[in-house]
């Protein structure tokens, strides 16, 4: 199944977009080529190709993991919602003119701290589901990859290609003086 998966993602990409003129720029050709083509369904299939491929899952991880990932998947979500949802609030209040008072403002900063700590319960709960599914050093993975994986789907929305997410650091230039 996870190949078959692997291999419908990739040849989604390899397809040939429609032809573009040579006159566009190559960066504008690549935005129009892959602009609205990120369906859920898709950035689904690619997510779990990723994360199979980088998991290095077996069937049977494969099998248990994955209703667990939705399901915490699932709760994640909706704790994040409720940070944005705090976020906005706070953003209101302190814009200029709200008429809020510190009090009223002070409990907005609580709930959005609140929320914040939430999100960390629930990350911190997810890890121990996952934990029970697979060996300690991939649960640990997840949470990285799921940001790894973001990184990558907003550079192929972008450019078209597969953003680095640990791109290495460049050198300094080398300092020459000049002598006076």
């Amino acid at each position: 199944m996870a190949v078959a998966l692997m291999i419908t993602a990739t040849e989604s990409f390899a397809q040939n977009p429609k032809q573009t003129t040579e006159k566009q720029p190559q960066k504008q050709q690549q935005k129009q080529l892959y602009k609205g083509k990120f369906s859920k369904e898709k950035i689904k299939n690619l997510k779990i190709a990723f994360f199979t491929d980088k998991l290095s899952l077996t069937s049977e991880e494969a099998e248990k993991f994955w209703p667990v990932y939705k399901a915490c998947e699932k709760e994640a979500y909706e704790a994040r919602k409720e940070t944005m949802k705090a976020q906005r609030a706070l953003s209101e209040a302190v814009k200029e003119k709200s008429g809020k008072s510190d009090k009223d403002i002070r409990q907005l900063v609580d709930n959005y701290y609140a929320a914040i700590d939430n999100e960390n319960v629930v990350a911190k709960n997810n890890f121990a589901k996952y934990s029970k599914v697979l060996p300690v050093n991939k649960a640990a993975m997840v949470r990285v990859l799921e940001e790894q994986f973001l990184h990558s789907l907003i550079g192929q929305m972008k450019g078209g290609g597969v953003a680095n997410p640990h791109p290495k650091p460049q050198p300094f230039p080398k300092h020459t003086e000049t002598q006076e």
